[in-house]
């Protein structure tokens, strides 16, 4: 994966940058002639989009790191623990093929103490009520794609009062 950081003070010059090898554009200029890096939240973006953006923002900030868009597999998750780079694995169904590779992502990423979250795309809700069936599993889970949709085409799966989903009582989704 491509990764650009843009010019933060000293960073931009610091060995960190050479230890690992990540690459500096400043600032990054998009295709449409726009600067993408404005503000610290777009460096550390860019950080987060590769492994060796991971390291650098793991040993720069003390704060834990969550591994979300860049792990879409168990190899992945292996590759994180074995290098320190996240504190926490962000799942997703729609990046990693589905249950079960999710299944043993979590059980990988919580053998070897490492937090993990159940995260989801913009999707139905039927995507959302699989992903729900791994919840018990996981420190966290944030599973509200569905309802940036205008028109959910799913039945099945309510949100209630607790703010937590509710499976219908009929077999199955409608």
């Amino acid at each position: 994966a491509t990764m650009f950081v843009a010019f933060i003070g000293n960073f931009a010059e610091s060995d960190i940058l050479v230890k690992y090898n990540v690459p500096v554009l400043t600032p990054y200029i998009n295709s449409g002639g726009g600067v993408v890096a404005t503000d610290i939240w777009d460096v550390i973006f860019f950080l987060l989009a590769s492994l060796a953006g991971m390291l650098f923002v793991t040993e720069w900030i003390d704060a834990p790191v969550v591994a979300d868009e860049s792990v879409t597999g168990v190899t992945g998750v292996a590759e994180i623990i074995q290098r320190r780079a996240a504190d926490i694995i962000n799942i997703k169904l729609m990046k990693c093929t589905g249950l079960r590779e999710a299944h043993q992502m979590i059980l990988l990423a919580r053998s070897l103490g490492l937090k993990t979250m159940l995260g989801c795309m913009t999707e139905t809700s039927c995507a959302i009520s699989a992903a729900a069936q791994l919840s018990p599993l996981v420190d966290w889970a944030d599973l509200d794609g569905c309802l940036l949709l205008a028109a959910d085409p799913v039945a099945g799966l309510e949100l209630g009062a607790d703010k937590r989903w509710q499976l219908s009582q009929a077999p199955g989704l409608e």
